[in-house]
């Protein structure tokens, strides 16, 4: 009785605190590439959504992120050490984000000068990451449940490595047709719908259409869902 008590009353206490709970905010942001050679990206979200496109060579990062009034303002920091610069998601400690949570939905557009690397880990919600021809070193993204669509089909890089681990919900992913391709996969119950790759004894292959072809290795594991790989060739 008295936990219930204490616990009734905090939320009575910070509800009152926060009139405009309801009110959907957005915050935009934007930061030039001056002073960066390549930028390390982790960005963590419990609930909602992240796109990420191609932005302009004359930025690192810029775009919106939307989130309900009731939670602390998200903010996309930096530090810069030795020309690499390390961006992550700010928050203020919330109790009541704590125990109930909230939505974010991130928009966000990736200069294409600088070479960069990604950590994404989103708890619930969708991805949608659209490379165009950016610098992506390396990606790796951790969904608990929701869908995953990447398109690196632009990508014209020589090495890129990607992992991703999903539990429940469907994965799709678009690669360069002229790109060397390995794709190593653990999965549960996946249905998968392949187009351009070959069978092998961990996953997929596919052999790039060009003779210098780049390096392109994916790590898969998921839960249940539905698989979709394909190749796009290069436009003439």
């Amino acid at each position: 009785m008295i936990v219930c008590f204490v616990i009734g009353a905090l939320l009575v206490v910070l509800e009152s605190d926060k009139p405009d709970h309801n009110i959907q905010k957005n915050i935009n942001f934007y930061y030039p590439v001056q002073g960066i050679e390549k930028a390390q990206f982790d960005l963590e979200v419990d609930t909602g959504s992240i796109i990420i496109n191609p932005g302009e060579e004359s930025e690192m990062v810029s775009g919106t992120v939307f989130f309900e009034g009731m939670l602390p303002e998200p903010c996309l920091s930096h530090t810069i050490t030795n020309g690499t610069a390390n961006f992550v998601i700010d928050r203020e400690k919330n109790i009541l984000h704590d125990l109930i949570g909230g939505e974010e939905n991130w928009k966000i557009n990736l200069g294409k000068k600088i070479p960069a690397n990604l950590d994404i880990q989103l708890g619930t919600g969708d991805i949608i990451f659209n490379s165009g021809d950016t610098e992506i070193k390396n990606v790796k993204i951790e969904n608990g449940a929701g869908s995953l669509y990447l398109d690196i089909h632009e990508w014209n890089g020589e090495n890129l490595d990607v992992s991703i681990e999903t539990g429940i919900g469907d994965l799709t992913m678009i690669f360069p047709d002229n790109s060397y391709i390995v794709v190593n996969r653990d999965q549960g119950v996946v249905n998968s719908v392949i187009s351009g790759f070959s069978v092998s004894d961990n996953g997929y292959i596919h052999n790039g259409s060009s003779v210098n072809n780049s390096t392109i290795n994916v790590s898969i594991i998921q839960g249940i869902g539905e698989l979709k790989l394909k190749t796009i060739p290069e436009k003439n």
